[in-house]
């Protein structure tokens, strides 16, 4: 059985069973664009001190006694409320001063979200930045300590232990000293000989291209 429904959203009159309606709780729409539209209306408050329309959560509006479209309307208000409750703090990033509560009050004050989502982009670049400086630094460091009388002295102390020869194929020209555990992450065995090992450029040139293929 159909009974005659009135559309909430566009007061129009449609038909709908009987037992649909029961379970919906006294809120009837035509189609869903019309829910979504009636929705949308529900969302839409007004600031309590510039009367200015804005979306508040169903949540927000349940929640606060007042609801107001940003922080610097809130300040505003609460400064005409208390005037000697509060502070006026300037903004870390765009330095503009307004009124903040006491108990509100940090090291790093912002006058709306959009300074604080932009203040926190500025930050997380400048650190990038000082990462690449600081890599930038280390690789320039282990380069001049490959390049240092100290890991002359190394190479030479390993090639006598190894009698200036490779310990896979035997071969005694173009030879290189390798380290069994790696220069860059153990920094405590850079310059022990029991670490190095005498290889030619070949053999050496295997075992790195294995370990590149296992990483």
């Amino acid at each position: 059985m159909q009974i005659e429904i009135v559309c909430q959203n566009c007061n129009k009159t449609f038909f709908k069973k009987k037992r649909s309606v029961k379970r919906v709780n006294n809120r009837h729409f035509c189609n869903r664009n019309c829910f979504n539209e009636f929705r949308q209306k529900q969302n839409i408050s007004k600031c309590f001190y510039c009367d200015k329309s804005f979306k508040a959560t169903p949540h927000r509006r349940k929640r606060a006694k007042y609801l107001f479209c940003s922080n610097v309307c809130h300040a505003a208000w609460m400064k005409n409320q208390s005037p000697l409750s509060g502070k006026t703090v300037i903004c870390n990033f765009c330095k503009k001063s307004f009124y903040k509560i006491p108990s509100h009050i940090t090291n790093c004050n912002f006058c709306s979200r959009r300074c604080h989502q932009l203040w926190n982009s500025q930050q997380a670049i400048q650190r990038r930045e000082e990462l690449s400086i600081n890599k930038q630094k280390y690789l320039h460091r282990l380069k001049s300590l490959r390049s240092s009388v100290l890991y002359e002295l190394w190479r030479d102390a390993v090639y006598k232990k190894d009698y200036y020869k490779c310990q896979v194929c035997n071969v005694h020209k173009s030879l290189v000293a390798h380290h069994v555990k790696n220069f860059k992450d153990f920094p405590t065995l850079r310059f022990a000989i029991d670490n190095g090992i005498t290889l030619c450029k070949k053999c050496h040139n295997r075992i790195h291209y294995s370990k590149l293929l296992k990483g």
